[in-house]
């Protein structure tokens, strides 16, 4: 599994055809790698569980495409990099206390967001990444 960013030409349609240019990821998985009936299997999860959510602290699907034995998530692009890096970057090792409780405040309201869908997130507890 990879993640690429690109540029695409996307139509949205309204009154009038307006085309935007929107730099997006594509996360790239050939179900050939690993056991493909598992991979399909998550892969179909993950896709229609992202389809349900639109909430700005979760990165929104755009489209799934398949194309022999791969498969194209074009998601949202989110920059910066992930919060565990972003955390060991800082001089004390740690937010402090206004931005952690920002950064709180989104993630609980995300996972509001996905619990109000029916949605549980497998990873949001807490492990060894943050010690």
């Amino acid at each position: 599994m990879r993640y690429e960013s690109f540029v695409l030409e996307t139509p949205r349609v309204s009154l009038l055809t307006v085309v935007f240019l929107l730099q997006v990821a594509v996360k790239i998985i050939d179900t050939q790698h690993g056991r493909q009936d598992y991979v399909v299997k998550n892969l179909t999860r993950e896709a229609k569980l992202l389809s349900m959510l639109q909430h700005p602290s979760i990165v929104r699907l755009y489209e799934t495409i398949q194309y022999g034995s791969v498969y194209y998530l074009v998601m949202e692009l989110a920059t910066g990099g992930d919060l565990c890096t972003h955390i060991k970057q800082q001089p004390s090792g740690m937010l402090d206390e206004t931005t952690a409780k920002l950064y709180a405040r989104q993630l609980v309201a995300a996972l509001k967001h996905m619990h109000s869908r029916g949605i549980v997130h497998r990873t949001a507890i807490a492990n060894d990444n943050y010690q």
